[in-house]
């Protein structure tokens, strides 16, 4: 069996599952090279459907998939890690100015952290995060881990 994904697309990753909900299973490959995630609807006796293209933003390079039920909604959703220059440059070497108020004369810490806690949601967060209702979650979860941690380490 031969699945075609395009001219120099270069697939890097590939999962196995059912996109569609129909009992059968496809199959899911990243394309580094044309930017997308290609699925392969199966017909169930071996055989695929041709690739249907996904984009994942131009010059994104994506170079690996996941697939999981992340938003518990009951379908399968997928997730990809991406090596394009525009993602390593809001990650790698991204910078950030973090002030802290000191609190009493010897601690600072308390307005430090919920600054640097929203420095990392602005990085990490999928672009499509726009309101407190999909942010403050994870803020939350995000600052009860800091408390829990017996030394302080910056982010």
């Amino acid at each position: 069996m031969t699945l075609v994904t395009g001219n120099d697309s270069r697939p890097q990753s590939l999962v196995i599952s059912d996109f569609n909900n129909d009992d059968l299973m496809d199959i899911g490959v990243v394309n580094s090279h044309t930017h997308n995630i290609g699925i392969f609807l199966g017909y169930g006796n071996i055989s695929f459907a041709n690739q249907m293209a996904y984009s994942t933003g131009l010059y994104s390079f994506p170079c690996s998939m996941a697939i999981g039920d992340f938003n518990n909604d009951t379908r399968v959703d997928i997730v990809f890690v991406s090596y394009g220059e525009t993602v390593r440059n809001g990650l790698i070497g991204g910078k950030a100015i973090l002030t802290g108020e000191p609190v009493d004369s010897i601690n600072s810490l308390s307005r430090f952290w919920p600054r640097a806690s929203v420095v990392a949601e602005k990085l990490w967060s999928s672009s499509t995060t726009d309101n407190n209702e999909d942010a403050l979650p994870r803020f939350h979860i995000h600052r009860s881990r800091l408390l829990e941690l017996p030394t302080y380490s910056v982010i």
